[in-house]
């Protein structure tokens, strides 16, 4: 907000571990929401940390970035995210589909004339989507994934138990069912 630092000190999983009990003066910030860019420059900062990270950006070396998006995606959104991976040190910066790069990932045959099915769940957004020859023949995806599963279980929790945790023991609790 105005008058803000707004320098991130640490991030993903160092950050996620200060969820429910962020230090007073400190802000707990998700730069990405249900799939999408939420804040541009926090975004940056965070992919430009990574990258550092990897040793994958030098003085003289800079690395093609592939970068998965939703299915939905809007082209604003899309090249939204290939201006924050050039903005972070990318020389050339290639865009998958989630449910692609997923299936990449787990070494699903992708390039088969046979339909492969993958379900994509995220933070903010769940895809499911049917792949065949190289390409999607079918996607769907909805705003619901794993932080509304966390949130529901505390709910549960709460309301039918009279029990309260917190977003980190909710998502161990998820991980566990």
């Amino acid at each position: 907000g105005e008058g803000q630092d707004r320098n991130p000190l640490v991030y993903g999983t160092q950050a996620k571990k200060m969820l429910d009990r962020t230090p007073v003066g400190l802000m707990l910030v998700s730069p990405l929401a249900n799939g999408v860019i939420a804040d541009f420059d926090l975004t940056c900062s965070m992919v430009k940390k990574y990258m550092q990270q990897s040793n994958t950006v030098g003085t003289f070396s800079r690395p093609t970035v592939a970068v998965s998006v939703p299915a939905g995606s809007t082209e604003v959104d899309k090249n939204a995210v290939v201006d924050v991976a050039l903005q972070a040190g990318a020389k050339e910066v290639i865009v998958v589909s989630n449910s692609i790069a997923a299936a990449l990932g787990n070494d699903l045959p992708v390039e088969e004339p046979i339909g492969t099915m993958i379900v994509s769940i995220g933070a903010g957004i769940c895809e499911v989507a049917s792949i065949s020859l190289g390409g999607i023949a079918h996607c769907d995806s909805i705003a619901i994934a794993g932080n509304c599963f966390d949130e529901a279980i505390k709910t549960m929790l709460r309301m039918d138990r009279k029990f309260a945790i917190g977003s980190v023991t909710a998502e161990e609790v998820k991980i566990n069912i």
